[in-house]
């Protein structure tokens, strides 16, 4: 496989299970978090870089009403990389600062930039959720791997190999209005785009 592929998505998105999917299950020359020119990467910090020398790109998503209940507890190195990447990379504002004090706003609008910069220059998108079918697609159909072995790949993986402690499993569309107004518009039509619901309590406990 020739081509030097960038995995990415907004953090708290599942990269490092694709990087296992990759690494452990693939056996794939792969980076998780450091550029390196000869290998493919995987990466949320460095996915809006124009001068990675990446030649196709591939985007993940998660469900936003499940990444913001995790997102807004990110460390403020975390924060600080995402801001920095926001405002040298894209024509976007970035985020409040202090970073700890505008945690939930900061959420909002990361998953909302993120996703306004990245989807454009992508070459595939998909669900992380969906990835059982999607990574053989892509693997197959485009760089000519076995489907089954990708699929194999991806069922050896646990899910939850990145888990950290949170309050709550998810947010509500009320609590994204109330966090961040301004780009609360955005999360519901990405959420509309690619099919995604706020979760309820029973769905979300399952």
């Amino acid at each position: 496989m020739a081509d030097r592929i960038l995995f990415t998505g907004c953090g708290r998105t599942g990269t490092r299970f694709t990087y296992y999917v990759l690494s452990s299950g693939l056996g794939f020359s792969v980076r998780f978090e450091c550029p390196d020119e000869h290998q493919h990467l995987v990466s949320w910090c460095d996915g809006l870089r124009p001068d990675l020398p990446y030649t196709y790109c591939v985007a993940q998503i998660r469900n936003p009403y499940l990444v913001l209940s995790s997102l807004w507890l990110s460390n403020p190195q975390s924060w600080g990389w995402a801001d920095a990447s926001l405002r040298r990379d894209t024509e976007l504002p970035g985020l409040r600062q202090p970073y700890e004090k505008n945690r939930k706003w900061n959420a909002v609008a990361l998953y909302a930039q993120w996703y306004t910069a990245l989807l454009p220059m992508a070459d595939f998108i998909f669900r992380i959720e969906d990835a059982a079918v999607a990574l053989p697609m892509l693997f197959s159909g485009q760089f000519g791997e076995s489907w089954d072995t990708v699929a194999d790949a991806v069922s050896g993986v646990r899910t939850t190999c990145n888990t950290v402690p949170r309050e709550k499993m998810f947010v509500t569309k009320t609590e994204i209005e109330e966090w961040c107004p301004e780009y609360a518009p955005t999360i519901a039509l990405l959420a509309q785009r690619f099919g995604y619901k706020e979760p309820s309590c029973e769905s979300s406990a399952s």
